[in-house]
């Protein structure tokens, strides 16, 4: 049951007459401490606000309560509260251990004292802080003891009348003597004749001071009887009434730092070889400069020029930067601040911009008025330069991991969507074989397989982007294959725009897949076409290109090695550093819907990149694009690539063929057309089916066709354990997506044969002869 309600004008009444309602209430609630008033029987009445922040409870749920639920009960039966004291009329403060009601301890200070009325007031404070302090001080101590015993300064305590009573090993090895010898003895005697006088007055005076303290730097004599400067710092150690019992004096040799200070001061290096430029200015309007170290000249000034008819430093600031630099004076200085740092660009006397870090100091009179400013400028040009640079290659770092991130995406959806096209084709062509060309089901027949082909395309564009779509890299000359491309390229552009070859003499050989190549060079002159506006011009370009890492470390995007360069530029729209940003990205296009793809870079970027090599754009809106791709070059020998007419399709010579495939639809369609190109067929939708098939099939199996992701096992695997069984065992891989199992990092292993999905009845059967006549 909760206890009545006390307003806040009735304690105020109750604890003291004289206090207006209103302040007291304000007083309550807003106290820094918890406050807590109870009953003379301990039930609480009243609790402000800071009671419920360090209890957790609510208020509603400390009234009623003593102030005994809330402590600890372990600290409560080790240091109860005293109630009694409190009845005497006394102030009592402890401390203890407040229980919080989510159960965590806090320890507090309570202070009670007895009201008026009898009933009683208790603050508690949090003093979880002063807790923590307590334990650093005390660690801090035990830290300083070990430090003094294992001190390397010379340590020592003394009588006031120089009498050495203790010294720690550092001071005895200095003046090579052991600790026997110099305690009972007078420490005077190694310190140099002139400083004697001055010792024995400043020992003197902190007996009779203890809480001064003596810092001072005189010569003395080492082990070796050479003199030393020591730099001394000497304290009383006093008992509890202040009497001073010994001196503590810990000493250091800076001996050397006077001999680096001396040789500082004689060679006057200190300010003006620094490329830092110090600087005083006055307060007037554009803060006039009052003073400017030499080194101002690295700005193309002298300092005459710059004190000549107090020139005001205001002047000296970019345009474009005075006003904040003005905003950020007025504003530090208003606020009493001491000292502000800013960086802003300065003009040059030359007119070159540089940008500075300047560091202030506000100089004021007793009165907190400014004098002058005054302080160091330092040129950050440099590494202004350096952060804009690192900008740009983070900006590029999280552009290639979209680009990879959408690759990976591209490549996940292949294989699913290959299988369904590999079913689509398939159908098409073996139901296009059953009627004749001029019936109108033959014509629609043909549009779903145009279509299907053109799906395929661009599957295979978004594996390319990917860099996951199999190759088989040939070692080529740029120059003979572009040069056999020329006549399909015009085709496919069209008349209205021209194309210009120009292949760079003694080009060197790359090392790429040659369908890679077409691929390319066509998605690039495609792009180019749709960039021109009626007539126009494409150019294709090709040299040999050395980088070295000064270019590159100046040239973010290029890479060191030697390279075949081959370019497609025009002078179409061009493009803006916005649109560019986005060119290489899958589906970006600036096309009409319908129009196009966006695939055609992101095909060129897959392509280049599988290939190691990189690719510069620049263009400008209204002046045309040149791209760039820059291919490894490769020192080995080039095959001939023939462009051979298209041969007759190939059919089978009774052969027995398994066929292994997990999608049934892809199973029985490519079983219709290994039937329908003369082979005999074996299928298994499962490596285990197609293993039991091995074992229990009599005839010859003269090749497996054989999908590459399945569940069980992927489709290299099957063919090593059927190959145990038949050593001389064809095989020929098909997939949508290989992921790597028959190909390494997209370049297929030497002597795969491999077929892409989804295919045409065509490619199978050259593919099947292929594998079959293969050695």
């Amino acid at each position: 049951m909760a206890m009545p309600e006390t307003s806040h004008a009735t304690l105020a009444t109750r604890v003291n007459h004289s206090i207006p309602e209103t302040l007291f209430q304000t007083t309550f609630d807003l106290a820094v401490d918890g406050m807590f008033i109870a009953e003379p029987d301990g039930k609480c009445v009243a609790v402000n606000p800071r009671v419920t922040e360090l209890t957790g409870y609510s208020r509603d749920e400390l009234l009623g309560m003593t102030f005994h639920d809330l402590m600890s009960p372990e600290d409560l039966a080790q240091n109860p509260i005293r109630m009694d004291d409190l009845s005497q009329g006394t102030i009592v403060t402890d401390s203890h251990y407040l229980r919080r009601k989510d159960g965590h301890i806090l320890p507090v200070e309570i202070s009670g004292r007895l009201l008026p009325d009898g009933r009683i007031l208790e603050t508690v404070r949090d003093i979880s802080e002063r807790r923590r302090a307590e334990e650093s001080l005390r660690r801090s101590e035990m830290r300083y003891r070990a430090l003094i015993e294992s001190q390397i300064d010379l340590v020592s305590r003394y009588r006031s009348d120089t009498i050495l009573t203790f010294v720690n090993d550092a001071y005895c090895k200095f003046y090579g003597k052991t600790r026997e010898e110099l305690i009972g003895q007078s420490f005077m005697f190694m310190v140099a004749p002139e400083f004697r006088d001055i010792v024995a007055k400043e020992t003197e005076n902190l007996a009779k001071d203890p809480a001064s303290l003596v810092v001072g730097e005189y010569l003395n004599y080492n082990q070796a009887g050479k003199e030393c400067w020591i730099q001394w710092i000497v304290h009383s150690i006093t008992d509890e009434n202040g009497r001073v019992l010994e001196l503590q004096a810990v000493g250091r040799d800076i001996t050397h730092l006077k001999q680096t200070e001396e040789a500082l001061r004689q060679a006057n290096i200190v300010v003006e070889s620094s490329p830092v430029v110090l600087f005083r200015w006055k307060t007037a309007e554009g803060w006039p400069v009052e003073y400017v170290s030499k080194n101002v000249v690295q700005f193309g000034y002298t300092v005459d020029e710059l004190l000549a008819g107090d020139m005001a430093y205001i002047e000296l600031v970019h345009p474009d930067d005075r006003h904040r630099f003005v905003q950020e004076i007025r504003k530090y200085s208003a606020a009493g601040a001491d000292r502000f740092q800013q960086e802003y660009r300065i003009l040059t006397k030359n007119g070159d911009v540089r940008w500075v870090d300047d560091r202030t100091a506000v100089q004021r009179d007793d009165q907190g008025r400014i004098m002058h400013y005054q302080g160091i400028v330092i040129d950050v040009t440099e590494r202004k330069r350096a952060e804009k640079e690192r900008g740009k290659l983070q900006t590029q770092l999280y552009q290639a991991q979209r680009m990879e991130s959408v690759g990976r995406l591209a490549g996940g959806v292949a294989h699913d969507f290959n299988n369904m096209l590999t079913a689509i084709l398939g159908h098409t062509q073996m139901a296009m074989t059953k009627v004749a060309d001029s019936d109108t089901i033959h014509k629609d027949l043909d549009v779903i397989e145009r279509c299907t082909l053109r799906s395929a395309a661009i599957v295979r564009q978004l594996l390319a982007f990917a860099r996951q779509q199999p190759v088989a890299p040939k070692v080529l000359d740029l120059n003979d294959t572009v040069t056999g491309m020329l006549k399909m390229l015009q085709r496919l552009i069209g008349e209205d725009v021209d194309i210009a070859w120009r292949p760079g003499a003694d080009l060197w050989f790359v090392r790429i897949d040659p369908s890679q190549i077409d691929q390319l060079l066509a998605n690039l002159c495609v792009n180019a076409r749709d960039a021109i506006a009626g007539v126009g011009k494409i150019i294709i370009e090709s040299d040999n290109a050395v980088f070295d890492e000064a270019f590159c470390d100046a040239h973010p995007g290029f890479m060191p090695g030697q390279y075949v360069m081959l370019a497609v530029s025009d002078n179409g729209c061009g493009m803006d550093g916005k649109m560019l940003d986005h060119i290489f990205e899958p589906f970006f296009t600036t096309k009409e819907i319908g129009k196009g793809t966006g695939l055609g870079l992101a095909t060129v970027y897959g392509i280049v990149k599988q290939n190691e090599g990189f690719i510069n754009v620049y263009s400008e809106p209204g002046k045309g694009t040149v791209l760039k791709v820059y291919l490894p070059r490769c020192v080995d020998e080039p095959v001939e690539r023939l462009f051979a007419a298209e041969p007759e399709i190939p059919r089978g010579r009774g052969e027995t063929v398994l066929l292994v495939e997990d999608e049934e639809s892809i199973l029985l369609i490519s079983k219709s057309m290994l039937e329908e190109l003369g082979y005999r067929v074996l299928i298994a939708s499962t490596p285990g089916e197609a293993l039991r098939l091995v074992e229990t099939d009599t005839g010859h199996i003269a090749l497996l066709l054989t999908d590459v992701i399945m569940p069980e096992m992927n489709g290299r695997a099957l063919a090593a354990l059927i190959g145990g069984i038949h050593p001389r065992l064809k095989c020929l891989y098909s997939s949508g997506y290989t992921a790597d199992v028959i190909a390494h990092r997209g370049i297929l292993d030497e002597h795969v044969h491999f077929l892409q999905k989804p295919f045409t009845i065509r490619e199978l059967a050259v593919k099947m002869r292929e594998a079959l006549e293969t050695a």
